[in-house]
C-alpha cells in the first residue's frame, strides 16, 4: 500500500494543480463552492487516467466507482470549502490549500480498498 500511495501523491501532484488552479483563478471571480463545482470534473478525468496508468496498473478499476468516491470526494470538498471560508479562516486560498491536502487521502483509500483491488 505504501509504494501504490506514494505513486497516488506523485499522480495527484498534476491532478492537483490543474484543480488548484482552475479553483484559484474561479474563487476570485465566483463564489468559492462554485469555483469547486467547476474544478471538479476536469481533476476527476486527469485523476481517473493516471491513477488507471500509472498507480493501480494491476487491476482494473471502474470509472463508475472512481466518479462516485471522487464525487463523495467533491462534496467532502464543498462542505470543508464552506466551513472554512465562511466559518473559520474566511480565506479561500488558504482554505482551498486545506482542501487540495485532505481530499486526496479521501480518494486514495476509498480507491484502494473498494475500486483497484
Amino acid at each position: 500500500m505504501g509504494l501504490k500511495f506514494m505513486k497516488f501523491l506523485l499522480a495527484g501532484l498534476p491532478t492537483a494543480i490543474i484543480y488548484f488552479g482552475i479553483y484559484l483563478y474561479l474563487a476570485n471571480l465566483i463564489l468559492p463552492i462554485l469555483a469547486t463545482i467547476v474544478a471538479f470534473p476536469v481533476s476527476v478525468a486527469v485523476s481517473y487516467f493516471l491513477n488507471s496508468v500509472f498507480v493501480f496498473t494491476s487491476s482494473k478499476g471502474s470509472f463508475k466507482i472512481f466518479f462516485l468516491i471522487a464525487f463523495s470526494g467533491l462534496f467532502l470538498n464543498m462542505l470543508l470549502i464552506f466551513i472554512f471560508t465562511e466559518l473559520v479562516i474566511k480565506n479561500s486560498t488558504i482554505a482551498g490549500a486545506i482542501v487540495v491536502t485532505v481530499i486526496p487521502i479521501h480518494n486514495f483509500l476509498l480507491n484502494y480498498k473498494l475500486n483497484f483491488k
